[in-house]
């Protein structure tokens, strides 16, 4: 269900108020980088485990209704069991 770049990152520019070289390579861009990967994840999760909250009292005797149950149980049990990477 979640959608990840697939790509890599060499650095990282932010726009500055300089007229002449208005990007500037960001220090420490890695950091950066990786708390922002952090930050969205957490949401990525949260959103995830709210998805899971609408399957509450769905009907599981339809082929869809099964489906979504069970992708509900695979959520739960992964968020249960799942480690957060420092």
């Amino acid at each position: 269900m979640s959608c990840s770049y697939q790509g890599r990152v060499s650095n990282v520019e932010v726009l500055t108020d300089n007229k002449d070289n208005p990007w500037q390579l960001l220090s420490s861009w890695q950091k950066t980088l990786w708390q922002h990967h952090k930050l969205f994840q957490d949401a990525e999760n949260c959103h995830t485990l709210a998805l899971t909250a609408l399957a509450d009292g769905v009907d599981a005797a339809t082929a869809q209704g099964a489906a979504l149950l069970t992708w509900r149980a695979q959520v739960r049990d992964n968020w249960c069991d799942g480690r957060r990477r420092p």
